[in-house]
């Protein structure tokens, strides 16, 4: 039921996705779906777990153990990852969110939520990496956060906007480039 949800969605939109035409595309009776979800919000908020998951898997394979510089960079890697291993789902999640924004439903609050998250998230490596001393210790820690999260939203947007023109992974490579070039001492550069 999600992935035939996930191709309607990528094929006609949110809008004109329905919970009809997501249990004929799944191969079931057209009242399946609302029987399953509820509404389409509830098929929503199902999506929005399912990616969730696959995102906290993907995440802490990349994490694993790291800290400070190292996790931060890490995350743009989980998130190049889960786009070349889920790029439909990714596609269609990041389109539930931008269509939210602003129509104050449970999934505007989950998508203020999941960016709260990933700039805490942010902020907590950035604190790390100066407290071990990977990170240069002038840097405004927030704004740098927000910085970084609102860059790699912003390039998963332009890409979700024009998948063709956008070479997303290209993109997040030379974000982690810039990341570690910019938060990086001096002392650390190496040659």
């Amino acid at each position: 039921m999600l992935r035939a949800a996930t191709k309607l969605i990528l094929k006609v939109g949110t809008t004109k996705t329905t919970l009809k035409d997501v249990s004929i595309l799944a191969g079931y009776s057209q009242g399946f779906a609302s029987s399953r979800f509820g509404s389409k919000d509830g098929l929503f908020l199902s999506l929005e777990k399912h990616h969730r998951a696959i995102w906290r898997h993907n995440l802490q394979n990349h994490l694993d153990g790291k800290k400070g510089l190292k996790a931060l960079l890490g995350r743009i890697d989980a998130m190049e990852s889960t786009i070349k291993k889920e790029t439909d789902n990714v596609r269609a999640m990041y389109l539930l969110w931008f269509d939210s924004v602003g129509q104050k439903t449970v999934l505007d609050q989950h998508l203020t939520k999941f960016n709260q998250d990933a700039i805490t998230a942010a902020i907590i490596h950035i604190k790390e990496g100066i407290k071990v001393g990977d990170i240069k210790e002038d840097i405004d820690v927030k704004s740098y956060a927000v910085r970084n999260v609102a860059e790699i939203f912003g390039l998963i947007y332009l890409w979700v906007n024009s998948p063709e023109a956008i070479d997303i992974c290209a993109c997040l490579r030379d974000l982690k480039k810039r990341t570690n070039m910019e938060l990086m001492r001096a002392d650390r550069i190496q040659d």
